[in-house]
């Protein structure tokens, strides 16, 4: 029986206070007030997922010809959301067959753009630390495949403006602007010559693109990908990096590459999360449990912001799938003492 969980504490938005309502066993946001014209706007739901990488084994087993190995679990649940989002740890590219070289670079075959098209993804986050892992080419390409495959993406381009632009996806009558940055990179600093082609987590540069695109949208996510790995609580820069972004115009914020879950905060009315943790992305217990551990967060959204968010505890690794039992009441246990950090 799936275990999906949510949140208790329902949020206070722009038009009003939110009571929590049982429908069904499942709680749900109930509006007290309308808009003018008497017509509540429209719910969409998000469904975020951590880290993926869709090379080394993962990219063998889709060039076995598996191609729905990796989410064959977990797909329903992504599926099902009006938006599917995930940060895509590796690029993709024709290699001949090679889906790592050495240790920690990784690519995933040109498949891999169905892999996630199949599971129901609509947008994914591609300013990370193994942009590079591959050089400019397999960075270019994972665009053109995921164009290919209809999947949005954000965080690289032919040059910064197009890196520095946001996916823009118009669901239900609400714009959405998905932005994707790191500062975090595999092979030096933002002087690297990937960062002609990546967006850095700079808000000299990512503060005015959210304001340019704030009066065009009813949303603006930031993909995060910063912090130090498999620790569970965010360092104070993070923290304050992660309150620019809002403080600019960010709404959420969906943090990645600690490897590990980290907590949820409430700041001037936004949502961050600052570590959606692993998914599709194997680990070994080194260092940290949480490592093969996580969640699937389903945000449900209106113009204004987060009315409420669900839960759903996972194992992760080359196939994640959710957890059950005494493990699932640990993960959402755990989730709660690293979100009340920020409380």
């Amino acid at each position: 029986m799936r275990r999906t969980i949510l949140h208790s504490v329902c949020l206070f938005l722009i038009w009003g206070l939110f009571s929590c309502t049982g429908v069904g066993g499942e709680t749900r946001p109930v509006a007290d007030a309308e808009g003018s014209l008497g017509i509540t706007p429209p719910e969409i739901t998000l469904v975020a997922v951590g880290d993926i990488n869709l090379g080394r084994k993962a990219g063998r087993i889709i060039l076995s010809g598996d191609v729905d190995y990796a989410f064959a679990k977990t797909t329903d649940i992504i599926s099902a959301a009006d938006i599917a989002f995930g940060n895509l740890e590796s690029t993709i590219s024709e290699q001949n067959g090679i889906t790592q070289n050495g240790v920690w670079l990784f690519t995933a075959p040109p498949a891999a753009a169905e892999t996630l098209a199949h599971a129901g993804f609509d947008v994914v986050s591609l300013s990370n630390n193994h942009v590079w892992d591959f050089g400019k080419r397999a960075l270019l390409s994972t665009r053109g495949y995921l164009d290919d495959a209809g999947i949005k993406h954000a965080g690289t381009g032919e040059n910064l403006d197009e890196a520095y632009a946001p996916a823009i996806l118009d669901v239900k009558g609400t714009r959405i602007a998905f932005f994707s940055v790191t500062r975090i990179f595999n092979f030096g600093g933002p002087e690297h010559e990937a960062f002609d082609y990546t967006a850095w987590a700079d808000m000299g540069r990512l503060g005015p693109a959210i304001e340019q695109v704030k009066p065009d949208v009813d949303l603006v996510i930031v993909a995060a990908h910063w912090g130090a790995e498999y620790q569970d609580r965010p360092a104070d820069e993070i923290v304050k990096l992660a309150h620019e972004m809002v403080d600019a115009g960010a709404d959420i914020i969906l943090g990645g590459h600690p490897h590990v879950p980290q907590g949820i905060e409430r700041y001037n009315g936004a949502f961050i999360i600052y570590s959606l943790g692993n998914f599709a992305y194997h680990q070994t217990t080194e260092h940290s449990i949480w490592k093969t551990r996580s969640i699937i967060l389903k945000l449900t959204l209106t113009r204004d912001g987060v009315a409420s968010y669900e839960m759903t505890p996972v194992t992760c690794g080359f196939q994640p799938a959710v957890a059950e039992g005494a493990l699932a009441d640990e993960i959402l246990a755990h989730m709660a003492k690293i979100s009340a950090y920020f409380k």
